[in-house]
């Protein structure tokens, strides 16, 4: 599928020249009150869009190309996944004890971390990184796996 972003003109405080050109005459005929009818015929219409908005498509990178089904399939099986890791970790079976989410981007062949700090409560900020020494094997294996997902504990569980 391809997704449709709304690009915004950056050029559209820029006063249009053909403003600029306006006549008494003009002045005029917008000084005018308008009709009951017009009003009313105006505030009917549904608002245009900007002229200065274009519609820009861009395509799905193509490890997004296999089908819904496939894609929720590979969900419930993270999903499942994240139990084990939580369980993993509550065994004290995860390298250094370190409790994270993992994503690998296969074309790039990056892995990117995101480690639980238990005080914030929360994941911290993902970092990219080169040495997975000090990371758990079977999270390595598993982001890779799943490449373009993040896997690994599941947010508060640890």
């Amino acid at each position: 599928g391809a997704h449709v972003y709304k690009v915004v003109d950056l050029a559209a405080h820029q006063e249009n020249p053909k403003k600029r050109k306006q006549t008494s005459e003009t002045a005029e005929k917008s000084s005018k009150k308008p009709k009951t009818s017009e009003i009313t015929e105006k505030s009917s219409k549904k608002p245009k869009p900007t002229p200065n908005t274009k519609t820009t498509v861009f395509k799905t990178p193509k490890h997004n190309t296999r089908s819904k089904l496939d894609l929720l399939s590979e969900q419930l099986e993270i999903d499942k996944l994240t139990a084990v890791f939580d369980e993993r970790y509550n065994k004290g079976l995860i390298k250094n004890n370190i409790p994270a989410q993992m994503y690998y981007d296969a074309h790039e062949k990056l892995y990117t971390i995101k480690i639980y700090d238990f005080e914030k409560e929360k994941f911290l900020k993902p970092e990219r990184i080169t040495n997975l020494e000090p990371y758990d094997d079977y999270l390595i294996s598993m982001a890779k796996k799943y490449a373009y997902n993040w896997v690994g504990n599941s947010p508060g569980s640890p």
